[in-house]
Parts: structure tokens; sequence; C-alpha cells
């Protein structure tokens, strides 16, 4: 069992399925599923293996799944930080996780890297994309062309770690709260049946993805239904308003405040399409 294969499992099944819209490029299961394998070839290059936490402060862009598979697939625990924190913040998430690894935007590496203590030895600065700008680079443009890709995935327990995820710290410091591989499955299950996820949907993800809710609720579960997720890197009502008629969405997932902006500024015809 492995989170993972939300994707690996579905790239089998439909690899020229659209996995992810972001702005005008598009990547099938098949891209996307080599894009994590050779993340992972540069954690391994790195010794990088299970049990050993990663960090990933990431935004809404391809960059995210691509790294985040990338380490479940070996087995590593993937550490999520929000990219709304500051340095000090992000030095002490990496610290307690006790992350081996940190992955983070271009921009955001030159923020925080010199605050980042040293057993986070290896440190990739990623585009958008999630191409690494310097180290990797190279050993990821490789392994990411290939003609074929390990299929061969971390077959974890139930009962093994899988993320961690920090609560916001409103009364303390943050507390690292620990999901296995089984309870995030279980809830990507749910999650199918219960919202009726099907191949055929186009979700708009616009929430956070080093949040609980997009990680598992909606990266997790959409693609492990095939479906395909158009990204937003935050919410935008103009933005969001042209995707929903633009990419067909046919399910949206939010917060209260993007509903009623949504309500008070669209159409009932504008909406007809989303569940």
């Amino acid at each position: 069992m492995n989170i993972c294969e939300s994707l690996t499992t579905t790239a089998k099944l439909f690899p020229d399925r659209i996995a992810v819209v972001f702005g005008d490029r598009k990547w099938t299961f098949q891209e996307l599923e080599q894009k994590s394998q050779a993340a992972a070839t540069v954690f391994q290059q790195h010794s990088i293996g299970p049990g050993d936490r990663v960090a990933l402060m990431l935004p809404n862009a391809p960059s995210f799944p691509v790294w985040y598979y990338g380490a479940l697939r070996i087995g590593a625990i993937a550490v999520s930080v929000s990219t709304r924190l500051a340095a000090g913040e992000v030095a002490f998430v990496v610290g307690d996780s006790g992350a081996k690894a940190f992955v983070a935007s271009t921009d955001a590496m030159s923020t925080v890297e010199t605050e980042l203590p040293a057993h986070a030895e290896l440190r990739l600065a990623v585009d958008e994309f999630g191409e690494p700008t310097e180290d990797a680079g190279e050993k990821f443009v490789s392994a990411s062309y290939q003609d074929t890709f390990n299929q061969d995935i971390y077959n974890a327990e139930p009962n093994e770690a899988a993320l961690i995820l920090y609560t916001s710290g409103t009364t303390g410091f943050p507390k690292g709260a620990t999901l296995s591989h089984g309870n995030v499955r279980s809830n990507v299950y749910a999650f199918n049946h219960l919202c009726n996820m099907r191949p055929d949907d186009n979700v708009l993800v616009a929430v956070p993805l080093f949040h609980c809710f997009g990680q598992n609720a909606l990266l997790n579960s959409v693609l492990n239904v095939g479906g395909t997720i158009v990204l937003q890197q935050r919410f935008d009502l103009s933005e969001t308003k042209r995707l929903i008629a633009d990419q067909k969405i046919t399910q949206l997932y939010g917060v209260p405040m993007m509903f009623s902006l949504l309500l008070d500024s669209c159409t009932v015809e504008e909406l007809a399409g989303v569940n």
C-alpha cells in the first residue's frame, strides 16, 4: 500500500488521460508519472530512502505533485510546508521534522535557505513545473525523458507514516500531525465514493496543496479515479469564473468565502455544469 498508487496505478490504466492542467499546459498521467519517477531518482541518488523526511515548500503548481509523489514512491515521508510561512517558521518545521531534504520554489529557497538546519543536506530549488534550477537538474532531465520508466514503488504497511502536516500554531509552536498510508488511502476511497468522483471529472483546485484538504481530498482523490485536476495558484474570482467555463469544470471545492463570492457574481447558467 502506498499513497503514490493514486498516480502510479492510474498511469498504468489511463496513460494518455490528462492528469493536470496548469495555465495553458497539460500533463498526461504518464508524463506526470515519469516526472515523479525522475524526482524519486534524484532523492535516491542523494541517499534519501524509506522513513526519511522530505520537506516540500511548493505552490499550487505541477511542481507539487512531481516532488510529492517522487518522495512517497520511495517510502520517504512528505512534510508539507506552508508557502505563507516566514523564514524562521520554515526553519522550525524543517528542524522539528528532521527533514533530510528540502524542495522549494526558487523564490522561496532564496529567502529561507540560510535559515535551514544543517541536517537538511539536500536542498533543491525548482521552477513551477518541477524542473530543478540547480544541482540535480541534469540528473532530473535524463531520468524524465527515458523511454520507459520503473513502475515499482515502495510497498508500505498500512500503518507506516506517509505524511507530516503541521498545525497552524495559533496558540503555540505548530505540531506535526502524522498520517499513515492506510489513513490517507481510506480517506481517498471515502471521497471517491461520497463525492461521486469519476474519470470524466474536471476538478478545479484553488485551495492550497500543502494543506490536508487540497492534498488528500482533492489531489490524491481526483487522480485516484483518473480525473483531471485544474490547478489555480490561488483563488481569484475572475480567473476562477474563466476556468469554470474554459475547462468545463464539473466539481468545485473550496471554503465558504469562495462559494459566497461565486454565488454573488455568477449566473445559474455559468455554474450549471458544476456539481
